[in-house]
């Protein structure tokens, strides 16, 4: 027995040295990928792993013997696979014997150098058991209970999934039938996925994932022609291991001489088993060109033209570019990105593509223009063909943009006018001048357009001048039911409506003449926006000047009705009414009753109860609800106070 505590107390050692070098993660583990990774074990009959439909299941105590112990599992394990029973299972000086209950046969565990899933694994040291999982060489990757321990740091209980142990660390034992080696049922592989990507005229790209859970050995794609049929097919092997596994590789039409044609790809996947799953992918690759036809060239003005053709193509035709120039400036004025953007696109309706010339992307040259129309299809064929057009200069209506309201600045507004004819904008002081008028007060004011050189003739666009926006917005005080703002004074304003912000719409509060205001009737603890605008009256027209930042506020929250203090398993834990409406609490604590300081806040408006650490003598706490706005507190009133005496 002394002897058994003494192997104990090492195992217990080496698992504190595991623990530190693998952070012990949540209470569950996703193995998977065999990723070795500890586990906090935190309620007896947690399932921490499982192989073969069979769970790995802790115990917070240690179970020397029992359904928690790793000698249980064992057990468990061959009996829903073999039938058979186990015992002396952890006699680590020798190996576990077996129990068939069929007559007329026998069965015994004969000792292996090269362990396969399904074996037993027998610490050559300790006496613990456990199911090999997986092989990797010389590494195994096992499934087990009870391999657990207490973190000395912590206290913690921890156990390991998907220990990594060395074969030549430890026995194996296989089990044998009637002299037949028994092996776990071997389904076949999950083709999880396959599927072809980034189809071109020069090939396209397979895409396979598989899992297994006894352990996937490789991949086969073999590609033909199909009308050429499996003799000109190609074969690419990518070996893979482990319990799931992703491949792409890569096709190209120049190994099957170029032809357009439906490829045919048989993805095969093999589990180390040697069982086998395919899925057969069918790619269309065309590598003929569209065609271009009927070209015509409409709506020629000085501002541009259209250009229209008809695009055929044996595949879906993905793009039409429409790139051009001037004969005057050659390529100069040709957009650099137009091979590889969007900027000469053309849009695409059945089989007729459309593209709008203008002369404002040309320094609005005149002339002969020359227009080459590239058509790709989705495999990135191409064909191309030209137009040349000649335009000439032609005097239409003007148009004029809209001119905005401006605000209110004392000085004389002169805001931009876009002028233009059909879409080229004509140029101020060469084409048109401008003249302003009642533009420096609010009201109404005006610009006159008068043409100049090519264009003749005036007309007026009226635009509108809002009083100047309010400034110095800030809340002054705030209460569980109210906010009071104020603002600095507009000197060309009647007055001031106040706007309160509800469901994303800005809702009149109130107005006033004065420079504050007080919004009553809010909810307790709530967030606002505000906003105050000036308004003045001109000719029997109120003018409103824009809407400010907005000014953010909130109503402060109720108080905390109750606050509690007792000891709990040694620590010393407060507890409250939670609020209603609040963002988080604020723990203030005292060492003379009367003079608080914040220790810390809390941001979860659920939260009711805090563990003080490091108190000493007496210390008086109170807590306050708060509202957050960015990183500002807004605090309700003071708890009722608690005394401790630690």
């Amino acid at each position: 027995m002394k002897k058994l505590r003494t192997k104990l107390l090492s195992l217990l050692s080496a698992a504190a040295m595991l623990f530190i070098a693998l952070p012990a993660v949540s209470v569950s583990a996703d193995t998977s990928d065999l990723t070795q990774e500890n586990v906090f074990i935190t309620y007896t009959g947690q399932v921490v792993d499982s192989f073969m439909g069979v769970d790995a299941i802790y115990s917070t105590y240690y179970s020397w013997s029992g359904y928690y112990s790793c000698a249980a599992y064992i057990d468990k394990f061959y009996h829903q696979f073999w039938d058979v029973n186990l015992y002396d299972i952890n006699n680590y000086k020798g190996k576990p014997r077996v129990y068939y209950p069929v007559n007329g046969h026998t069965a015994e565990l004969r000792d292996v150098s090269q362990p396969i899933p399904g074996d037993i694994m027998q610490d050559k040291e300790y006496s613990h058991v456990a199911i090999v999982k997986a092989v990797n060489g010389s590494e195994i990757t096992l499934i087990e209970q009870n391999w657990k321990w207490n973190d000395w740091a912590t206290g913690d209980l921890v156990c390991t999934v998907n220990r990594k142990v060395k074969v030549s660390d430890n026995y194996f034992y296989r089990l044998y039938i009637d002299g037949e080696p028994q092996t776990l049922p071997s389904p076949e592989p999950t083709l999880t996925s396959a599927s072809a990507s980034s189809i071109s005229k020069d090939g396209f790209t397979v895409n396979a994932s598989a899992k297994d859970d006894v352990g996937l050995d490789r991949f086969e794609i073999i590609t033909y022609p199909q009308s050429r049929g499996t003799p000109a097919s190609k074969k690419v092997t990518i070996s893979k291991s482990g319990t799931s596994a992703s491949v792409s590789t890569a096709v190209k039409v120049s190994d099957f001489g170029n032809i357009s044609d439906t490829y045919v790809t048989v993805v095969n996947v093999y589990n180390t088993n040697g069982k086998k799953t395919s899925k057969t992918i069918y790619t269309v690759v065309n590598r003929v060109a569209p065609v271009i036809s009927g070209i015509t060239v409409t709506n020629k003005s000085a501002a541009g033209y259209t250009v229209k053709c008809s695009i055929s193509a044996q595949g879906s035709v993905k793009s039409v570019k429409f790139p051009t120039w001037t004969s005057l400036n050659a390529t100069d004025d040709l957009d650099p990105t137009w091979a590889k953007g969007t900027v000469c696109d053309g849009s695409i309706s059945g089989t007729t593509a459309t593209y709008t010339v203008k002369t404002a992307d040309h320094n609005k040259e005149l002339g002969e223009y020359n227009t080459y129309i590239y058509a790709y299809d989705i495999f990135g064929n191409c064909s191309t063909k030209s137009v040349q057009v000649n335009l000439s200069k032609s005097v239409k209506d003007l148009n004029v943009s809209s001119i905005s309201a401006q605000n209110f600045t004392g000085k004389a507004l002169t805001p931009a006018v876009t002028v233009s004819d059909g879409d080229i904008v004509l140029a101020k002081d060469v084409d048109y001048k401008l003249t302003y008028s009642n533009n420096t007060a609010v009201g109404k004011a005006s610009v006159r357009i008068t043409g100049m050189g090519d264009y003749s003739g005036s007309r007026i666009v009226n635009f509108n001048i809002k009083p100047a926006k309010v400034t110095g917005m800030k809340v002054v005080k705030a209460t569980t039911s109210s906010v009071e703002i104020k603002w600095n004074e507009n000197a060309n304003a009647d007055g001031y409506y106040v706007y309160r912000k509800v469901n994303g719409s800005w809702v009149k509060a109130g107005s006033t003449d004065q420079l504050s205001y007080t919004v009553t009737g809010l909810p307790t603890g709530e967030n606002f926006e505000f906003a105050v605008i000036a308004h003045k009256k001109v000719a029997g027209i109120n003018y409103n000047s824009r809407y400010p930042t907005s000014l953010k506020a909130v109503t402060k929250t109720d108080k905390v009705q109750t606050l509690r203090y007792r000891k709990v398993m040694g620590l010393d834990r407060i507890t409250w009414s939670k609020l209603d409406k609040t963002d988080g609490y604020a723990i203030f604590t005292s060492a003379d009753g009367k003079n608080f300081t914040r220790l810390t806040c809390i941001d979860d408006p659920d939260a009711s109860s805090y563990i003080l650490k490091d108190l000493s003598g007496t210390v008086y706490v109170k807590v306050k609800g708060y509202k957050l706005i960015g990183s500002t507190h807004y605090y309700g009133a003071y708890s009722p106070m608690v005394t401790i005496t630690a």
